[in-house]
């Protein structure tokens, strides 16, 4: 169980803190990458839609995985132990703890590699955003 936030952790909000202004701008869900559409190459096999992200969203991404701000193992634990299924769940930002922080964290970012998208999804409802103030709080800077 994560108790307290680690230096280098601390390092790495300070670098997700640099994302609040991007995520700040009402548009920031549209403005954050650009959707490709379906091809079909030369061998007739189709490749599906992606998101090419915006560089301050991979900044955002590479800070996660650089930073140690994920959970290892089952992180699913950690959201269901605080009574989180889904997102919708979590009605209140202010009251995660660095430890389910970092497992919201966790199923947002491994939730891209199976849901194309998901990181834009939650820049769109804010909760990327209140996850990031959060730690900015719990970390004191």
């Amino acid at each position: 169980m994560l108790k307290v936030l680690n230096k280098k952790q601390i390092e790495g909000i300070v670098r997700l803190k640099a994302a609040l202004p991007y995520l700040e701008d009402k548009d920031a869900a549209e403005k954050c990458g650009t959707w490709s559409e379906m091809k079909q190459n030369e061998k007739g096999v189709y490749t599906f839609p992606y998101i090419d992200y915006e560089p301050w969203v991979d900044d955002i991404e590479r800070a996660l995985y650089d930073y140690d701000l994920t959970v290892e193992g089952n992180y699913f634990s950690i959201l269901e132990e605080n009574g989180i299924k889904t997102s919708a769940d979590i009605t209140d930002y202010s009251m995660l703890t660095e430890e389910v922080a970092l497992a919201v964290f966790t199923r947002i970012i491994r939730g891209e590699r199976f849901c194309e998208g998901m990181i834009q999804g939650t820049i769109r409802d804010g909760s990327l955003k209140q996850i990031i103030e959060r730690l900015v709080v719990l970390a004191g800077i």
